[in-house]
């Protein structure tokens, strides 16, 4: 009887030992990723952003010249829909990495430069008037960095220059009574579709937009227009034959 309660009492020891210890997990624990690793992977993003804008198929539209080395030699290359090949695939890489290390010294570094990077190429895309291009990296902009200062504003200009009415220069009409000469234009309403015909002189503002000169070549006779969309400021130069 004795063994019996000695037995009793051993295998009841074991058991409140065995419950008390915890259970040990097979799977190891994650380990923050090292500084190597977060600049391999932003290095990654930034690579993707120069393949996904000069990725092929098709030409894109002339880029007007002007200083910008890489990012102007990358936009030449780029499709006007060309940030949008991958669209899911980078923004979930650029959400992720905001995520896993953008609390990192390292994480914020590197958030720096793809933001740098995407802005260059939405200031490059607008000055070269790939409007679309430049709404995409600035989408992309405010993924990385949500609180970026200048992303919403170029986004928003980039928009307007998207809205804005059409404008093709006809011909010009020469009011004798009131010496006056009015340049014939037809404005094309994206939202409607719908195209009007005006006449308007220098100074005189018409569809969002202003005529600021009438040029002519070097025997007086007018060959084109000077107008400015009054919203975003921004002008821009129509030839007959335009």
């Amino acid at each position: 009887m004795k063994r019996l309660r000695l037995g009793i009492i051993s295998v009841m020891i074991a058991a409140l030992f065995l419950v008390g210890c915890p259970a040990q997990d097979d799977e190891p624990e994650d380990k923050p990723a090292t500084p190597e690793e977060i600049r391999q992977e932003g290095q990654e993003i930034l690579n993707m952003i120069n393949q996904i804008a000069a990725g092929g198929g098709g030409a894109a539209p002339p880029a007007r010249p002007m200083p910008g080395g890489g990012t102007q030699e990358l936009l030449r290359k780029a499709r006007p829909g060309a940030m949008q090949a991958q669209p899911q695939q980078l923004r979930s890489r650029l959400q992720s990495f905001r995520e896993n290390h953008g609390d990192t010294e390292t994480g914020k570094e590197m958030i720096g430069m793809i933001s740098s990077k995407l802005m260059n190429l939405a200031n490059t895309a607008f000055q070269a008037e790939q409007y679309q291009l430049c709404l995409s990296a600035c989408d992309l902009v405010l993924v990385i960095n949500p609180g970026h200062p200048r992303a919403p504003d170029l986004r928003r200009q980039a928009q307007e220059e998207l809205n804005k009415p059409q404008v093709e220069l006809k011909g010009f009409y020469e009011d004798q009574d009131a010496e006056k000469l009015l340049a014939w234009v037809n404005v094309t309403y994206r939202n409607t579709n719908l195209t009007e015909s005006k006449q308007v002189q220098v100074g005189e503002e018409f569809a969002g937009y202003r005529l600021n000169k009438i040029i002519q070549n070097a025997q007086g006779r007018p060959t084109g227009i000077l107008i400015r969309y009054i919203k975003t400021g921004k002008e821009q130069e129509l030839r007959l034959h335009d």
